[in-house]
Parts: C-alpha cells; structure tokens; sequence
C-alpha cells in the first residue's frame, strides 16, 4: 500500500502521541511495582501484562490504521514518542503520583487507625480472658 507523505507525516503523529501515552501509563506502573517492590511475582506479573496490553494495543493501532503493516518510521516514531516523555514529564509525573498516594496513605492510616486499635484492645482481652482460662 503506498501512501502519501501527508498520510505517513499523520500515522508518525499519532504512533508518536501513542508512546508517550504508554510512556505515562509505564510510569503508573511503575509506581504500583514501587508499592509492592517486596513482591517479585507481582511486579513481574504487572510488566507482563503490560507488555501484553501495549502490544495488543499497538497491534490494533497498526491493522486500523495502516493494515498491520509496519514500517521502520512507525517504531521509531513510538519509541521516541515514548523517550521524549521519559526526557520532559516523566520526574514531574512520578512526583505528583508520589504525592497523591502519599495522601491517599494518609488518609487510609486515619481512616483504619480506629480498626487498628479495637483490634489491639480485642486480642488483648482475648489474651487475658484465653490466660485465665487455660
């Protein structure tokens, strides 16, 4: 299929803004592996289906749009779709996901807290009422 440089000029566009999508949505999974960084199963499991989703997704994109076939200036264009968000937003984001799941900790702890202590109190008077029984 031949298209025009106009044509090629948009699919670059879009392949472009497609990577620094999924450039954004590596840094929300970034920060849900930075949660559970203890876990490697979790983590590996998260990039796994990442990967699956990003190239089903591109998969989709490229059959749409240019019936599947790829060409050298499509990769290029989402991988540096995907560096030029690494390069310019990447930090700020992060930063701000930091921030708001900071807050958001914050406000479980007070929300739980109340929980936390009737909990305390409760094994401590089964520890008392198990000690005289037993």
């Amino acid at each position: 299929m031949i298209l025009s440089m106009k044509a090629q000029g948009l699919i670059f566009a879009f392949v472009c803004l497609l990577g620094f999508g999924f450039g954004f949505l590596y840094d929300f999974i970034r920060l849900f592996e930075g949660i559970f960084e203890r876990l490697p199963l979790v983590r590996s499991a998260a990039d796994f289906i990442y990967w699956v989703f990003a190239s089903a997704a591109v998969f989709y994109f490229l059959l749409g749009i240019n019936y599947g076939e790829v060409r050298l200036y499509m990769v290029l264009g989402f991988m540096g779709g995907m560096t030029c968000y690494y390069l310019t937003l990447s930090s700020s984001v992060m930063n701000v996901f930091a921030a708001v799941l900071k807050v958001v900790k914050k406000g479980l702890i007070r929300i739980l807290k109340p929980f936390y202590i009737i909990g305390n109190i409760l094994k401590l008077w089964l520890k008392k009422t198990l000690s005289r029984v037993l």
